[in-house]
């Protein structure tokens, strides 16, 4: 049964701050409950704010940036869904089976390249699938092409297979071994991943009306920087609508493919591809891993985020782990002894909470969670339309450094970089475009015509626009150390 959606009352619509504003806003609070109202649920933590609190930027040169990683240089290899079979065999006697397609794969869709296994090397067998207590060691003595079996013998004679290794099972890779004045094993290259970032061009508008600003109203009191309140209102509430912009892009955001109709105009009546990043959400589909819970999420669940991270080599302990208010309560009572035990309190910690998030960190089967609730997901004028899929849901995400090559981006020295085309940076940031005296982070323009607040006038109507605009892009490096969580049933 799909959960009751009540969206709360928003009076927000086009338009601008004329003479009408005080009976669209009839409704005044006192100056202090009127701030906290406002931070609390005009706002709510976002993944933006995740991202941003604790600087998690960098400043990136081109509007297309691709950034090479490394890949892992040590592998297991895989088999088919055939498995291993155990069939009748004598001891010390050859098994045969057929590598995955994958391991032929050299990144481009193509089986024609070598495998990471070679002649001379060895693997090690599980102990449930033979006779032995403790693995055992098989040395390769011919790796066959795509679809053509590869053989192995037990370097201890004595052992057989007892049961057959399961569909799409690994082996561990050991050492190439090689006797007396033999020769040299075939040489291996290690992998490295591109990626391709694009910048997000975001916009918002805020107009007021000439006079209305001078006008004796109530909230004209309640500004303490001395500004005019109606000016200070205007800014803030489009300046959250450009946060909030951010904050779904670079969540949910896609590169725009349909460059033929979704197209805005520029000054010369020319239409231009609008833009779009990749968001966070879509890159862990794409390239990460998922944990699919039926019903509540318990230990069981939980304890199963280590196995996911190391089963793509993580090996950093701490996880940003972000989730919807669901998920969220679900995750706190299941480790609610843990949180108890271990709760942590870094500087971190205090500056999302500075901010009203709600966030706790603590160490559960060797990891260190920095659990954070992602408010947003309850907002239910944005993405609680969507029934309860975000806020059942949850990432997590390694708090680890990528070192990637790539000419475009500049980061800060806190990062540890130095000279040179490599630099290190967080798995997740936020890359502005800003670069030969252009910074495009976030750009914030007054427009008047005639007017009382001293702008220069550059047309003859009575009014100033105040004009928002971003150029960023999200960058994610080792996309398949992240795993989304998502409840069945929800999409």
């Amino acid at each position: 049964m799909s959960a009751i959606i009540n969206p709360v009352t928003s009076n927000t619509r086009g338009g601008a701050y004329g003479a009408n504003w005080g009976t669209v806003y009839s409704l005044e609070l006192e100056p202090q409950v009127w701030q906290e109202w406002y931070q609390a649920f005009g706002k709510g933590f976002m993944v933006f704010d995740w991202l941003t609190i604790p600087g998690q930027t960098v400043s990136v040169k081109a509007r297309d940036i691709d950034a090479f990683t490394d890949q892992a240089v040590e592998k297991a290899v895989q088999v088919t869904a055939a498995g291993v079979s155990h069939s009748a065999h004598g001891p010390g006697a050859a098994r045969t089976f057929i590598l995955a397609a994958a391991e032929y794969d050299d990144g481009d869709g193509s089986t024609a390249v070598s495998p990471y296994l070679r002649v001379g090397d060895t693997v090690f067998m599980d102990p449930q699938y033979t006779n032995k207590d403790v693995p055992t060691q098989w040395y390769v003595t011919a790796v066959g092409a795509d679809g053509v079996a590869t053989t192995i013998y037990p370097l201890d004679n004595t052992v057989t297979m007892s049961s057959s290794m399961p569909a799409s099972s690994y082996f561990m890779v050991g050492p190439n071994l090689q006797g007396i004045g033999t020769g040299q094993p075939g040489p291996r290259k290690s992998g490295t991943t591109s990626d391709t970032f694009y910048t997000a061009i975001v916009a918002e508008t805020a107009e007021i009306k000439g006079g209305v600003n001078a006008e004796k109203l109530y909230r004209n009191d309640l500004d303490k920087s001395g500004r005019s309140t109606l000016w200070t209102k205007a800014q803030v509430e489009t300046e959250f609508l450009l946060n909030a912009g951010i904050d779904k892009e670079i969540f949910l955001g896609q590169v725009n493919a349909n460059t033929t109709v979704a197209v805005a105009a520029d000054s010369d009546s020319t239409n231009q591809a609008v833009r779009g990043t990749k968001g966070l959400w879509q890159w862990v589909e794409s390239d990460g891993m998922e944990q699919a819970y039926a019903g509540s999420y318990d230990l069981a669940y939980f304890d199963q985020i280590k196995e996911y991270l190391r089963s793509q080599g993580v090996t950093d302990t701490t996880v940003a782990t972000l989730a919807g208010s669901n998920l969220y309560k679900q995750i706190e009572n299941t480790a609610l002894d843990f949180i108890k035990a271990y709760s942590g309190g870094s500087d971190l910690m205090s500056g999302y909470a500075s901010v009203g998030a709600n966030v706790q960190e603590f160490k559960k089967n060797g990891i260190t969670h920095q659990l954070c609730e992602v408010v947003s997901f309850d907002n239910a004028n944005s993405y609680a339309v969507m029934d309860t899929y975000f806020r059942d849901a949850g990432l997590v995400i390694p708090k680890s450094l990528a070192t990637v090559k790539s000419s475009g981006i500049d980061v800060a020295d806190m990062y540890g970089n130095s000279a040179g085309d490599k630099v290190k940076i967080p798995n997740v940031v936020i890359g502005y475009l800003n670069n030969n005296g252009e910074n495009r982070t976030r750009m914030v323009h007054p427009v008047a015509g005639v007017n009382g607040f001293g702008y220069p006038a550059v047309h003859s109507y009575d009014h100033v626009k105040l004009y928002f605009k971003s150029e960023f892009m999200l960058i994610v490096n080792l996309a398949n150390q992240m795993l989304k969580i998502v409840k069945e049933g929800t999409y």
